[in-house]
């Protein structure tokens, strides 16, 4: 025979599932949306960056120095698939300017100073048609092009002269070590370490803090959605603790909210993952070293505490907005109440990213710990001080307090608090006619 609870785990589930109120507004929806920006903003941008890459364009050049490296610029450009115009002044040029990339003004004197060993200097009209990703890219090509001659001639005058360009250009250089906790690894990119940091100890919890306010929100509605069709009460006289009545909503909620936010990562990591391989020049060897020893400095729990912190934040946003939603009696009021958990849980977490916790002593860093939502932040900065208690209290600490938010939910709800108690309390109108009727 089935279990109270699971019957009623089963029902939420159904509930949810063909709500369109829940389902369409709260998951279909935003994950569609979401979805659509990433899409277009990532095929944007890496067309925008293809485009930016790609040699070539038009550039309209306006030549007033007729000298020897003048005319060895040009054909430079024209080597490198640019379409070279010419006009005899600025304003001509100016007054054609459509879609070329630039307008290039080669001063007199150019190839003078660059024959008697001065620097020459370029002119470099660029005009601005908007503040489009792809047209600020485009402008930057023709900068490209005269880095590019500039090294060219400098390695050049350097051999001539009998010395080496990478000497000219860097006598003294520098080789970059990584030192985390007890383990140096040596000959690596700051980069290829900060990556992970980042990701572990920035991005981690802000799509926790979402997913929570998407929690935060769903439990609402659903338990706003059984008062206003008065299905609460029929609930309320089933044979089942009340606990376990509102573990039974908690775990369906989370479940279907795991879900979409299942969805919302995918779509995230997918994002930045095209965001990250358009400038990515280190090799996947030395990022997998990075990242073991990252593993090792920080401890191998700590993934595993940022997961379990993970779970009890989220439950703990599913607690407290089941705990304000018995207070209100329509869809509407409910997700106002999810707005009020969703802007705190944000600011907790944004509080932490700017706290340096490892400046403080042990028996702070477990008080500063405690702090829900916040801690979500300080797991793995926690780990790379070596206070792995001070960790696991971050870590459980959001369970114990979703435990405690969980409790007092399944006391007021076996009361009639919960069909007397309101957070919004409506003025009752009284209609003009009825008011003098009864004069």
């Amino acid at each position: 025979m089935r279990s109270a609870f699971l019957t009623i785990f089963i029902k939420e589930m159904k509930s949810i599932i063909r709500d369109p109120k829940i389902l369409i507004t709260m998951i279909i929806v935003p994950v569609v949306l979401t979805g659509l920006m990433y899409g277009i903003m990532g095929a944007m941008t890496t067309q925008a960056v293809k485009q930016a890459m790609k040699p070539g364009g038009e550039i309209l050049l306006v030549d007033l120095d007729h000298g020897y490296w003048a005319e060895n610029f040009i054909n430079y450009l024209t080597s490198h698939k640019y379409t070279v115009t010419r006009y005899n002044d600025i304003d001509s040029a100016i007054k054609n300017y459509d879609n070329a990339l630039c307008i290039l003004v080669i001063p007199k004197g150019f190839s003078e100073n660059l024959t008697r060993g001065y620097t020459a200097y370029l002119q470099v009209y660029y005009k601005i048609r908007g503040i489009s990703f792809t047209s600020m890219m485009m402008g930057y090509k023709v900068y490209g092009i005269i880095r590019q001659y500039s090294d060219m001639l400098s390695k050049q005058i350097l051999e001539k002269a009998g010395l080496s360009p990478e000497y000219v250009s860097s006598p003294v250089n520098s080789t970059s070590n990584i030192v985390i906790g007890n383990i140096i690894i040596k000959n690596i990119e700051p980069s290829q370490v900060t990556g992970p940091l980042l990701m572990l100890g920035l991005f981690v919890p802000l799509i926790i803090g979402l997913l929570a306010g998407f929690v935060a929100q769903l439990s609402a509605t659903s338990i706003a959605v059984e008062k206003e069709q008065k299905m609460l009460e029929t609930l309320l006289t089933l044979p089942l603790s009340r606990f376990s009545l509102i573990a039974a909503k908690v775990t369906a909620a989370f479940i279907v909210s795991l879900i979409g936010g299942g969805a919302y990562f995918a779509i995230m990591a997918w994002y930045f993952s095209q965001m990250s391989s358009l400038g990515a020049t280190n090799s996947s060897a030395s990022s997998s070293i990075a990242l073991s020893a990252l593993v090792k400095a920080v401890g191998v729990q700590t993934p595993a505490v940022l997961v379990i912190a993970g779970f009890g934040t989220l439950f703990l946003a599913l607690g407290v907005a089941l705990l304000l939603a018995m207070f209100v009696d329509d869809v509407r009021s409910a997700q106002i109440i999810s707005g009020y958990i969703i802007a705190p849980l944000m600011l907790s977490i944004f509080i932490g990213l700017f706290l340096d916790i490892t400046s403080m002593s042990p028996i702070q860093q477990t008080a500063i710990a405690a702090i829900p939502f916040a801690n979500l932040v300080f797991i793995l900065s926690l780990g790379l001080a070596g206070n792995y208690t001070a960790q696991l209290v971050a870590g459980f600490s959001s369970w114990a307090y979703a435990i405690i938010v969980l409790y007092i939910a399944s006391r007021i709800i076996g009361t009639e608090k919960i069909f007397t108690m309101k957070l919004f309390k409506r003025k009752r109108r009284t209609s003009l006619g009825f008011h003098l009727l009864t004069r």
